[in-house]
């Protein structure tokens, strides 16, 4: 009887320890304080975009339309600074527009310069 309980309390630790490994795995992959910002696939990123309105009408930046699914695993476009200060603190947005470009990993360039985002994506595509 005590040969039982042991094998079943053994097995219950084996439970708990197993689950464990699988949160500790989980939570080490999304360190990030913003994980869902975070590109999903190694040498692809992933773009936060916050805008600034002119003359009253929002504007796609000319980046993601010459980006493509072979550079980025997705983007986020805003058009309310203060949102984006509000949704993303730790990012430190001061003005808009500005481009914030993430790997696998975090942050990789914030700029409010178009030109250098775009330079950043599209030269790394061109040395792979």
């Amino acid at each position: 009887m005590q040969r039982v309980d042991s094998l079943k309390a053994a097995k219950l630790l084996l439970v708990v320890i197993s689950l464990l490994a699988v949160m500790i795995a989980v939570s080490c992959n999304k360190n990030y304080p913003y994980p869902e910002l975070l590109s999903e696939q190694e040498g692809k990123y992933y773009i936060l975009y916050v805008g600034a309105l002119e003359n009253n009408q929002m504007r796609t930046p000319e980046l993601l339309q010459k980006v493509s699914h072979k550079e980025i695993t997705g983007s986020i476009l805003m058009w309310s600074l203060e949102t984006a200060q509000k949704d993303y603190p730790k990012l430190k947005l001061e003005n808009a527009p500005v481009y914030v470009i993430f790997d696998t990993k975090g942050m990789v360039l914030k700029t409010e310069d178009e030109q250098k985002a775009m330079d950043f994506l599209l030269s790394d595509r061109l040395e792979r």
